[in-house]
């Protein structure tokens, strides 16, 4: 039994990246992939964002990369608090953050989802300790691209989803940073 508990929780350690205290992206896709599979009623929406620190590099560069990981932890604590409760949240990548928004009524309420987070993280005042000694990073910022789904289309593609908020990320990045793009909708 101990050793069946202790598999348990080295399996949940696994799907946990240590720096954000997200999801990782492995875990996150399953998890996101089996929620979207599930049968939908007409009027259950979902969306889905792709979050990006926008000029993380310097942040890396001029504070140092453990710096940076105070800054993936913030980022990362303001997403989960404006997400809600039921939405799958994960790091993808670098300084880059995914949130699967299900079960929604009205597909309008993921634009607003989004500009809680931007907001959230624009707020932030981020203390790091360094060998000069200790120093604040505000004034951070983040690129969102948001895809929705209807259940109009069908079942949802997590694959094609992914491409389709990855567009509406790299827009609000061309655009000037600092920004929530959405594509409106997605093929099942």
């Amino acid at each position: 039994m101990l050793l069946l508990l202790l598999l348990k929780r080295l399996d949940h350690a696994a799907e946990i990246d240590e720096r954000s205290g997200l999801l990782v992206y492995g875990a996150w896709r399953t998890r996101a992939a089996s929620i979207l599979a599930r049968p939908r009623g007409n009027d259950d929406h979902c969306g889905l964002l792709i979050i990006d620190i926008d000029n993380f590099t310097m942040i890396n560069d001029t504070y140092g990369h453990l710096a940076g990981d105070s800054v993936i932890e913030a980022v990362a604590n303001a997403i989960r608090h404006e997400a809600r409760r039921a939405d799958v949240v994960g790091r993808f990548g670098g300084d880059e953050f995914v949130v699967l928004i299900d079960s929604l009524h009205e597909q309008w309420a993921v634009g607003p989802i989004a500009e809680r987070i931007r907001d959230a993280v624009r707020d932030l005042a981020v203390s790091v300790g360094s060998p000069s000694g200790s120093r604040t990073i505000n004034g951070l910022t983040v690129s969102i691209g948001g895809a929705l789904h209807s259940t109009e289309h069908g079942y949802p593609d997590l694959t094609a989803f992914l491409w389709a908020a990855d567009a509406a990320l790299y827009s609000a990045k061309h655009a000037g940073r600092n920004a929530v793009h959405m594509n409106p909708s997605i093929p099942g």
